[in-house]
């Protein structure tokens, strides 16, 4: 038996090597990232061979914590596209998740080649099963290590299907994303933390300025849909964001703010690099739980494509920031819970305007990066193109939203997000405003397992018949922001652009019901 686990461990040394990028960084770039202590071991760092848990390695040992912790309960999730089941570990103070305290979800590795996310998410486990177990008197805390099982079987960044799950919070296409609305349905979140990691190659960054490469340990991004109450996005970014990057640095861990793409853009000779934000739409994770309502954020970790080099720190600064933001969790519980009941107890009312869709504003910054060849560290004017600044479409919020009878598909996607959705039991006539289409178009080429329609409509009030079986949704429920970025069609994450809701003979079979009908 012994020698069995021997040769099943020196095989998956030799796929961590074989899966993950062989990569070495430049010498000049390591001097600034020296290598962390690991506080809390997990498999990877078990063996003497640094390498990248497997699945069954992480089972194996979220399964001996809950043997030995009665803080622990280890369950299943849901499944993946290939049909493993997708652990998820709660943490609680006596076995119980308690609705008075903070409810902390994390996510982590939803993308399969970002090994170090998942890693910090079982340090962060390890550490609230023993010394961090404090902090559950005011937290529940609930992890997914691996959300995508399948991709991290071969550092595949996709699901199983093609479809990246980080881009699917909205259409709910995955087994993945529908196991976690099942899981945010049973146990609603106020705090929620999307684990992932940077490119951090050379790949990315060698044609850039002579060659350069990123300087921050760690990257972070609140939630930024503009239809996010300001004082919860106050809360992340001052609350969670700004305390926790001060922590990083007293540890000699840097960090800055996340950006998606980076590129060199030229204008009449005029050569500069541009980094493309985080999008604001609902589709990823970040946004949707921060519209939920919540407090909600990014955290990126360097090392996309850089394998397992520097993978102590980069664990370890995963781990850090974990701590950090639990303690803050727990040193914040009534101010977190209180923002957060006024935040769904306001998504309800009518008296506001939705921004349905939002342009990009560019400013310039400054980054550091790190200067291949001599490893200077340059202090570099960049673009940075942020979306969700500018508001294109902005609609007032109605009592609610009809969906013609034959609209099951979306229906089901509205249930499965937790919202409530009645049926009209008889015919009636009421005044609504309808959608009177000027554009449409439809995508030739599909992407994340659609064939997206493009719409521009204009508002028409009129009394329509209202057949029974008709769906009915009212907006005024904890989820009302979400209901109207789902249901109003030009919306880049809506129901319509994701051609769920379908369009037959130019109608939108989606009504505005402006007040309550009696």
């Amino acid at each position: 038996m012994f020698k069995n686990k021997l040769i099943l461990l020196f095989v998956f040394q030799i796929l961590s090597k074989t899966l993950y990028p062989n990569y070495v960084e430049p010498r000049e770039v390591k001097k600034y990232f020296p290598t962390l202590k690991v506080t809390n071991a997990t498999p990877a760092f078990s063996h003497g061979n640094i390498r990248v848990t497997s699945n069954n390695e992480m089972q194996q040992y979220i399964n001996a914590l809950d043997q030995k912790s009665s803080k622990i309960s280890v369950q299943t999730l849901g499944q993946t596209s290939r049909g493993k089941n997708i652990p998820y570990v709660i943490l609680t103070e006596n076995g119980t998740v308690d609705k008075n305290k903070v409810t902390v979800w994390i996510h982590a590795m939803k993308h399969g080649d970002e090994p170090a996310s998942g890693e910090a998410a079982l340090g962060l486990i390890n550490y609230l099963s023993k010394e961090g177990a404090g902090y559950l008197r005011s937290c529940n805390v609930i992890i997914v290590p691996r959300v995508n099982m399948d991709g991290a079987d071969n550092s595949q960044r996709f699901s199983s299907s093609g479809i990246d799950i980080c881009l699917d919070h909205s259409k709910l296409e995955l087994s993945e994303t529908r196991a976690i609305a099942n899981g945010i349905r049973k146990y609603p979140p106020d705090v929620v933390i999307d684990l992932h990691e940077y490119a951090a190659s050379t790949k990315v960054y060698k044609d850039l300025e002579n060659g350069i490469l990123p300087y921050y340990d760690v990257e972070f991004e609140a939630a930024t849909n503009s239809n996010i109450a300001k004082y919860l996005r106050n809360i992340t970014t001052k609350g969670f964001i700004e305390p926790t990057r001060k922590e990083l640095a007293k540890n000699g861990v840097t960090s800055s703010y996340y950006y998606n793409n980076i590129y060199q853009t030229q204008n009449l000779g005029d050569k500069r690099i541009r980094l493309v934000g985080a999008s604001s739409e609902i589709n990823i994770g970040r946004n949707f739980y921060g519209v939920y309502p919540g407090i909600s954020m990014l955290v990126e970790l360097r090392g996309k494509d850089i394998g397992i080099e520097n993978y102590e720190r980069r664990v370890e600064s995963g781990v850090m920031v974990l701590k950090n933001m639990i303690k803050i969790c727990s040193e914040k519980q009534i101010e977190i819970k209180n923002a957060i009941n006024q935040s769904r107890h306001s998504t309800g009312q009518l008296t506001e305007e939705i921004t349905v869709l939002s342009g990009n504003d560019v400013t310039r910054e400054i980054y550091k990066f790190i200067e291949l060849g001599t490893g200077q560290l340059k202090d570099i004017e960049v673009e940075v193109e942020r979306s969700g600044q500018s508001p294109l479409i902005k609609r007032t919020k109605p009592w609610g939203y009809v969906l013609d009878s034959t609209e099951t598909q979306a229906v089901e996607i509205l249930k499965n997000q937790g919202i409530k959705v009645d049926k009209v039991d008889k015919d009636m006539s009421i005044l609504v405003d309808e959608y009177q289409i000027r554009e449409i178009q439809k995508d030739n080429k599909m992407y994340e397992g659609v064939y997206r329609t493009y719409i521009k409509t204009d508002l028409i009030r009129k009394k329509v018949d209202i057949k029974a079986g008709s769906y009915l949704i009212s907006t005024n429920q904890p989820e009302g922001d979400l209901i109207v970025l789902l249901l109003e069609p030009e919306g880049l994450s809506s129901l319509v652009r994701h051609s769920i809701v379908d369009i037959k003979n130019k109608k939108v079979p989606i009504y505005r019901v402006m007040e309550k009908n009696k």
